[in-house]
């Protein structure tokens, strides 16, 4: 999410045409997440971090931005203690 954040400070100062093409960067890896997710049955978001070279947190801000759209269901599990 930090680098999310970065972004977001950037595109203050990012043209239009700037702003479009990441929006449009945004919703293709977010298809792409999606068949993924569709394929592999899994939403785990180490998986994805390394199958799409995300950090992890992206992983999950795309994994989330489509749980909020209703389009995958994303269910808590208990991590085992480390």
């Amino acid at each position: 999410m930090a680098s999310i954040g970065k972004t977001s400070d950037l595109a203050t100062f990012a043209t239009p045409e700037v702003r479009g093409l990441f929006e449009e960067w945004a919703t293709q890896i977010e298809e792409e997440i999606f068949q993924f997710v569709k394929e592999s049955k899994t939403t785990d978001a180490d998986q994805i971090a390394a199958r799409f070279k995300l950090s992890k947190n992206s992983a999950n801000y795309f994994l989330t931005r489509l749980s909020q759209q209703g389009r995958i269901s994303l269910k808590a599990e208990k991590v085992a203690d480390k």
